[in-house]
């Protein structure tokens, strides 16, 4: 499924929130057991609750996603810190790609 929001604006909300410099967004994660499978996923060193902060300020209008997406979520060590990261769900490359272009 596609997220209803780009990179640009996630990342946003989490400078917004006061934590631009404690995340990073991989756009293209493969966690466990899904064999291959890309989805998207932020790196931090905190317990991910910010991150579902950022998802509900991004998603407060949709509920139900916001309700799908967390109910998804799924978190991987990675060293020093962790990847909240959601299976199921991407960012809509073709925009990404033609807004670098």
């Amino acid at each position: 499924m596609t997220v209803p929001f780009s990179r640009e604006e996630l990342e946003a909300t989490l400078a917004d929130l006061g934590f631009a410099n404690e995340f990073s967004v991989y756009v293209e994660y493969s966690g466990r057991g899904m064999f291959g499978d890309k989805c998207f996923g932020v790196v931090h060193d905190k317990s991910g609750v910010e991150v579902g902060a950022a998802l509900a300020q991004l998603l407060e209008h949709d509920q139900d996603t916001l309700r799908m997406m967390l109910r998804d979520a799924r978190q991987d060590s990675m060293g020093l810190s962790t990847i909240t990261y959601f299976p199921r769900w991407s960012f809509d490359l073709t925009v990404e790609e033609e807004e670098t272009d």
